[in-house]
C-alpha cells in the first residue's frame, strides 16, 4: 500500500512481559474511518483490551497515538493522545497533551504497550531500533530528575514521557510528564505505566512525513497561521497564556471553592492573582508545543520573597490557580506555584489531588474524620504547608496519604457512613466545575455525559456565556452542525439559564468537534477557534490525499464516540444512571456573590439525557447504543458483540 500523507503507516506493539516488539501496518480502515488520536485508539482498544480488564492488569494496554497533522507545520497541531483502562473510571478513558511527536518521526503512528516488566524498565525508540532497558537507577526519582537524566544521556531533543513516585505507587490520579512542560494529567494514566514497571518512554526519529498536496497544504496552513496571529487576543495569549481566562472564569461562576460548598471568593483576579505580577515577577519565558505560534506554557523564576530564585515548569497557570489557589483558597502566586511544582515532580494531577484533599477537609470539618485518621494533621483551608506535606505522603502512599491516593470516590467508599454523599464526582472522576453557579452550557452538560467522567468535552465556545441565536448560528455552522439539526436546537429550548436553545442536542456536536481537534492533533485553546470543521477537513484532505468534507470527517468522530460507549457497555457499564451527577449538585444550594443558587434535580438531568441520547440515535430510556445506529456507522461487528 502506498504511503498516505500525514501517517507513518505503522503500529509499534511492545510486550513488556516477553520483552518483545513488532510492527504492523496501520490499516486503511483506521486511517479513513477513525482519523487518529482517540479515534484510532478507541478502535484498537476495543480489539486488544478484554472486557472488565483492571487498570493494573498486564492485559491493560497503553495506547499512544500521534495524530496525522502532528509533525507537520499545521499551526497548533502538537498533541498526542493516550488511552487505557483508567484507575479512576475502571473503564476506557483518554487524555491528551503536547509531546511524544518524535514517535511519528521514528516511523510510528501508534504505540501499543501491554504486559508487565519483571523489574523497572524504560522504553527507548530510535527509528527501527526499539529497546527495553533497565530503569532501576531511575525508580524512585521524580519526573523532573528522570527527564534530566535521560536528556543528559540522549540529548534534550529526545522526547521523554515519564512518571514520578506517584505513578510507581499506583496513585489513582498519577500523571505522565512529557518533556517537563506537558502532562497526561487526568484519568490516572501514570498509575497504568507504574503497574507495568515502565518508568519512561524516550523517543527520537529521523524519518520524513509525506504530504499529498504540498502547495495546497502550505497555503491552508499559512492562512490559518495568519488568522491565529492576527486574532485580537493573540498578544495577550502570548503574554499570559491560560491566565488570560482567569477573569472570565471568576465572573462566570466557573471557580468552585472548598469541595464545591461555595462559589468563588472575591478578588481572585483583581487582588490575589494579577496579570502584572505574573509577568513582572514570575514568568521567565514561554514554551510552545510543536508547531504552535502561541507558547502558552511558562518557565517560572520567582523574583523576591521567600522563594526568590526558585524555578518551575508550568503547563497551565490557570489550572494551578483554579486548584491550589481557588479550590483550596491558597491566595498567593508563590505558594500555589510551589505546590504545583511539587505535584509535577511527584507526578499527580492538580485537579484530582486538590479535590481529594478538599473533600477530606470537608469531612474533617464535619467530624466524619478526625486527627486520628489524618496522622495527627490539622486539615485547614488555605494552608500551603498542609498541601506540601501531603503531596509526598500521597505519592508514597504513607499513612493518611494512602487513603487520599484512592481519590475522592473510593476514599468515600472506604470511609463509609455519610462520607460518600459529599464526594463530588461523575463516574469516579472528580469534577472541575460546578454547573449550579454558571450558565448550563454544553460544556457543563458534558460533565454528566462524557465517557471519561466529569470533564467538559470542549471549553472554548460557550463556557460561562449566554448564547443568543445570533451568536449560536455561526458557531453551529463552524463546528459542522447539520442545518436541519440547527433548526431543532434553536427551536426546542430546554429551559433553565442557558439562553434559549437545546443544550443536550447541541452537546452531541460539541463532543464530535472536540473529538475532531483531538483526532487531528489540534490544540483546543480558544485561540485556535479559527479551525472550523470545514477548514480542518480541507487541511486533512490536502495532507493525506483522503478526500473528506466536514460532514464526513465528523461522522468519523461519531463513530469513535460510539466505539468508546460500546467498550463500556461490553464490560457491563455505560447505562443511564452513570450519567447522573453527584448528590451535592442534585440536592444542595450553593452561595456565590451573595446569591443562592438552586440544585439541579435528577428529574431535570434525566429529561436532558433523554434528548441527548435521542440525538445520538441511542435508546433514549437506557442510554445504550442501538443496533441500527451502530450499523449505520459501519460498526456492525460491534453491534453483534452487544
Amino acid at each position: 500500500m502506498a504511503k498516505i500523507g500525514g501517517y507513518a503507516g505503522k503500529i509499534l506493539y511492545v510486550d513488556l512481559t516477553r520483552r518483545t516488539s513488532e510492527t504492523k501496518p496501520l490499516s486503511q480502515d483506521l486511517m479513513s474511518n477513525f482519523i487518529g488520536g482517540p479515534g484510532i485508539n478507541a478502535k484498537l482498544a476495543y480489539e486488544v483490551i478484554k472486557p472488565k480488564t483492571e487498570f493494573s492488569s498486564p492485559e491493560n494496554a497503553m495506547l499512544i497515538n500521534i495524530p496525522p497533522l502532528v509533525g507537520t507545520f499545521a499551526p497548533g497541531a502538537g498533541r498526542a493522545s493516550f488511552m487505557a483502562v483508567s484507575p479512576q473510571t475502571g473503564t476506557l478513558a483518554y487524555s491528551g497533551t503536547g509531546g511524544l511527536y518524535n514517535l511519528k518521526f521514528a516511523g510510528y503512528d501508534e504505540l501499543v504497550i501491554t504486559g508487565k516488566a519483571d523489574k523497572p524498565v524504560y522504553l527507548k525508540i530510535l527509528d527501527d531500533e526499539v529497546e527495553i532497558l533497565d530503569a532501576s537507577d531511575l525508580w524512585g526519582k521524580d519526573a523532573m530528575e528522570t527527564t534530566d537524566i535521560l536528556w543528559d544521556k540522549y540529548g534534550d531533543e529526545w522526547n521523554v514521557a515519564c512518571i514520578g513516585p506517584a505513578g510507581e505507587n499506583l496513585v489513582r490520579y498519577a500523571s505522565i510528564n512529557s518533556n517537563k512542560f506537558s502532562l497526561f494529567a487526568r484519568e490516572g494514566f501514570g498509575a497504568v505505566m507504574g503497574s507495568k514497571n515502565l518508568k519512561a518512554i524516550v523517543a527520537w526519529g529521523t524519518k520524513d512525513i509525506e504530504i499529498a498536496d504540498r502547495s495546497r497544504f502550505r497555503e491552508l496552513c499559512d492562512t490559518a497561521r495568519k488568522d491565529i496571529m492576527g486574532d485580537r487576543y493573540f498578544p495577550a495569549w502570548r503574554a499570559l497564556g491560560s491566565l488570560l481566562g482567569l477573569g472570565h472564569f471568576e465572573r462566570s461562576g466557573l471557580l468552585p471553592v472548598k469541595n464545591q460548598q461555595e462559589g468563588c471568593y472575591e478578588g481572585v483576579h483583581g487582588n490575589f492573582f494579577k496579570n502584572a505580577e505574573f509577568i513582572g515577577r514570575l514568568k521567565n519565558g514561554d514554551v510552545s508545543c510543536m508547531a504552535c505560534p502561541v507558547g502558552c506554557k511558562h518557565a517560572i523564576k520567582i523574583k523576591g520573597g521567600d522563594y526568590d530564585g526558585k524555578v518551575a515548569s508550568l503547563s497551565c497557570i490557570l489550572s494551578t490557580i483554579q486548584t491550589f489557589g481557588v479550590t483550596y483558597t491558597i491566595k498567593n502566586y508563590e505558594e500555589t506555584i510551589m505546590c504545583a511544582d511539587l505535584c509535577d515532580r511527584y507526578g499527580m494531577d492538580y485537579f484530582s489531588i486538590v479535590n481529594t484533599i478538599a473533600y477530606a477537609t470537608e469531612l474533617y470539618d464535619k467530624g466524619i474524620i478526625s486527627q486520628k485518621d489524618t496522622d495527627g494533621m490539622l486539615l485547614e483551608w488555605g494552608s500551603a504547608d498542609l498541601i506540601k506535606s501531603l503531596i509526598p505522603k500521597i505519592a508514597l502512599r504513607q499513612g493518611f496519604g494512602d487513603l487520599l491516593a484512592e481519590g475522592c470516590y473510593r476514599m468515600g467508599q472506604r470511609i463509609g457512613g455519610d462520607a460518600p454523599k459529599y464526594a463530588v464526582h461523575v463516574k469516579g472522576v472528580d469534577t472541575i466545575y460546578d454547573p449550579r453557579t454558571t450558565i448550563f452550557s454544553p460544556e457543563m452538560f458534558a460533565l454528566y455525559t462524557n465517557t471519561k467522567g466529569a470533564y467538559p468535552t470542549l471549553q472554548t465556545f460557550s463556557l460561562g456565556t449566554v448564547m443568543s441565536p445570533e451568536t449560536l448560528k455561526p458557531l453551529m455552522r463552524m463546528i459542522g452542525v447539520p442545518e436541519d439539526r440547527q433548526e431543532v436546537i434553536l427551536n426546542t429550548p430546554t429551559g433553565g439559564n442557558e439562553g434559549g436553545y437545546n443544550v443536550p442536542r447541541l452537546t452531541k456536536y460539541y463532543d464530535e468537534f472536540y473529538g475532531l481537534l483531538d483526532s487531528t492533533g489540534i490544540c483546543a485553546r480558544s485561540i485556535y477557534n479559527v479551525f472550523g470543521a470545514d477548514r480542518i477537513a480541507e487541511i486533512y484532505s490536502a495532507l493525506t490525499g483522503i478526500k473528506k468534507n466536514a460532514r464526513e470527517i465528523l461522522r468519523d468522530m461519531e463513530r469513535r464516540w460510539n466505539v468508546e460507549k460500546a467498550f463500556k457497555v461490553r464490560g457491563g457499564l455505560g447505562k443511564k444512571e452513570e450519567d447522573m451527577g453527584p448528590k451535592r449538585w442534585m440536592t444542595e444550594t450553593v452561595k456565590w456573590k451573595g446569591e443562592e443558587f438552586s440544585p439541579i434535580p435528577q428529574e431535570r438531568i434525566d429529561a436532558l439525557l433523554t434528548e441527548y441520547y435521542d440525538e445520538r440515535g441511542w435508546d433514549s430510556a437506557s442510554g445504550l447504543p442501538t443496533k441500527r445506529r451502530l450499523e449505520e456507522l459501519q460498526l456492525g461487528d460491534i453491534a453483534k458483540d452487544l
